[in-house]
């Protein structure tokens, strides 16, 4: 994962383009890493992974401002990412989260969880899956029902004052719960 809290600095974009370009794994790009590759996405050719804007940073990436209309923006999220090559989670009430081909929606999570950090652990989520070896479209599609669950659960006992460190807390019980209801 490369992004949060890089800043903007131009050296720091211009070091952000060069390790995406010469990255052989899988990558998660996020906050900052968007703005930086937004300026040159072709350093994304033959490269693969997953990149989770929220509706700023996705017209950083494309140019173009994500439509009001649901269905426009799945359709946007969609064209996005068959041109880019990356699978891309649009981070929203209702996640985007498509490979150019396929298009999945995630309605889990809740207001309470716009609050700084919770994007870190969605990114880090994928991260994790990636290492596993799961195709960057399962790994989002998979954080972010993991992440927006675990938010769910962490609203419930917290509302509206939730951290990220309180979505973090529930991963193993949403783990828990989804692998019950498979075996």
């Amino acid at each position: 994962m490369i992004g949060p809290g890089l800043g903007t600095d131009p050296r720091t974009m211009e070091a952000v383009r060069s390790f995406v370009s010469r990255c052989d794994r899988p990558v998660v790009l996020d906050a900052d890493a968007i703005t930086a590759v937004g300026a040159d996405v072709s350093v994304l050719k033959g490269k693969k992974g997953v990149i989770t804007p929220h509706a700023a940073e996705f017209e950083v990436l494309t140019g173009a401002p994500l439509p009001r209309d649901h269905v426009e923006q799945e359709k946007a999220v969609k064209e996005a990412a068959a041109r880019l090559g990356f699978t891309i989670l649009a981070k929203r009430r209702i996640d985007i989260i498509s490979d150019g081909v396929v298009t999945k929606l995630n309605r889990t999570g809740n207001a309470g969880m716009s609050v700084a950090g919770t994007g870190d652990v969605l990114a880090g989520e994928v991260v994790a899956l990636l290492s596993k070896h799961v195709s960057p479209f399962n790994a989002a599609r998979i954080a972010a029902f993991l992440n927006g669950t675990a938010g769910d659960l962490a609203f419930q006992r917290l509302g509206y004052s939730i951290m990220a460190t309180d979505v973090i807390e529930h991963i193993p019980e949403v783990l828990r719960r989804s692998l019950r209801k498979l075996s």
